[in-house]
């Protein structure tokens, strides 16, 4: 979206800021070091993030923003909801079953 590589957080920042014209924006660090960066009204938030060893990332960026809308829509702050997807997110990935690309094929 924005044409610029993403190499580190400082890099996070300029793209989020950059994007975010007339809206708010996430950009998650999965890629980096698990921390995530929210601007919103003019304002960087960092969000604590952490990484594990694993193959269960498939599907982890819509799963992201299905969690933030949820929580959006039960009431919390979007900063709130930015955090508590994050915690989401770091257990699905940590706890959850999958077995990529086979995750639903039984082992012989």
């Amino acid at each position: 979206l924005s044409n610029k590589k993403i190499n580190n957080e400082e890099d996070m920042k300029e793209v989020a800021e950059l994007l975010s014209y007339d809206n708010n924006v996430v950009i998650t660090g999965g890629h980096l070091n698990g921390n995530d960066i929210l601007y919103s009204n003019d304002e960087i938030h960092f969000i604590k993030g952490n990484l594990f060893e694993s193959n269960n990332t498939h599907g982890t960026g819509c799963t992201h923003s299905s969690a933030i809308t949820s929580n959006l829509i039960n009431g919390e702050t979007l900063y709130d909801s930015c955090k508590k997807s994050n915690e989401f997110l770091q257990n699905a990935i940590r706890y959850g079953y999958n077995y990529t690309p086979n995750q639903f094929y039984e082992k012989k």
